[in-house]
């Protein structure tokens, strides 16, 4: 979805009411025109699902035994360097083991 990909015109249909509102927005200026409003409503909404679809797969790994069992391993192996961050934090000087 860069600023670069080429634009492909393409026919839609809109409630009138919907219409209405996105002329009196691209009038006001700060849209160039209806589709350039219409792609950064597009862009936002994509961009709110694809979000949507990541916290569905995040929630769905708290159930997973094999995610949580991987999240004990990684945190497992950065204890020792969390616990010298938090005393450095602290203004105290790790222990050396």
């Amino acid at each position: 979805m860069g600023t670069h990909n080429p634009t492909v015109r393409t026919t839609v249909g809109i409630d009138a009411s919907l219409l209405a509102a996105a002329d009196r927005i691209v009038r006001t200026g700060r849209f160039r025109s209806r589709g350039e409003l219409l792609e950064a409503a597009l862009r936002r909404e994509i961009l709110r699902l694809e979000d949507e679809e990541i916290d569905r797969q995040i929630r769905a790994m708290a159930d997973d035994p094999e995610a949580l069992a991987e999240e004990t391993r990684v945190a497992g192996e950065f204890e020792r360097s969390d616990w010298e961050a938090f005393q450095l934090a602290e203004g105290r000087e790790p222990a050396r083991r």
